[in-house]
């Protein structure tokens, strides 16, 4: 049995009816229940190649995200870019070639981007990646070890010295991170 999980797709014509012009997304969608708004957001995950077809172009994995009362669909409404990518590490003319997307010849470890946003009590977030249907054969990507962790549920009490943290004070709510490894 394998132990190692992670999450992706080798996009293909035959998602999009042959048009080539299609676009393949895997996301998570978060609700923020921690009773407070929450400021930022710490995205942290791992970029994943797991086969080189024979395409002399690098692709790409991208990472966006839609906020709401309730966000429930990968593709309709506002997306916006997190600005946080994994490129292909290997590609080329050569012919298709399984890869382990767990040797850090072809993983980009702690892919990290924190997104300043705010997130309402009782709201969500849905975090997408984006691979798109590119010109050519496509490799396979994947996401793996994904970290999200809320920011702003500090705040400073009445008295003291910025820099210590006994000045700072964790509002009445736990944590809110999540960190789940898809393995």
């Amino acid at each position: 049995p394998l132990s190692d999980r992670a999450l992706g797709i080798s996009n293909s014509n035959a998602f999009t009816g042959g048009s080539g012009t299609g676009k393949a997304y895997y996301g998570w969608r978060l609700r923020n229940t921690t009773g407070s708004a929450i400021t930022s957001l710490t995205v942290t995950w791992t970029g994943e190649q797991w086969r080189r077809i024979s395409n002399v172009n690098p692709q790409t994995l991208s990472l966006s995200y839609q906020t709401g009362t309730t966000v429930t669909n990968l593709t309709a409404g506002v997306w916006t870019s997190a600005g946080s990518t994994f490129t292909t590490p290997q590609f080329g003319s050569a012919a298709a070639v399984a890869l382990d997307g767990n040797d850090p010849l072809y993983r980009l470890a702690n892919i990290s981007v924190t997104l300043t946003l705010v997130i309402a009590a009782g709201d969500e977030i849905m975090l997408r990646w984006e691979d798109l249907n590119d010109s050519g054969n496509d490799h396979l990507m994947a996401i793996d070890d994904v970290t999200v962790v809320a920011n702003g549920l500090y705040t400073g009490v009445a008295n003291g010295d910025w820099n210590t943290a006994a000045t700072w004070d964790r509002n009445a709510v736990s944590p809110a991170s999540a960190n789940v490894l898809i393995a």
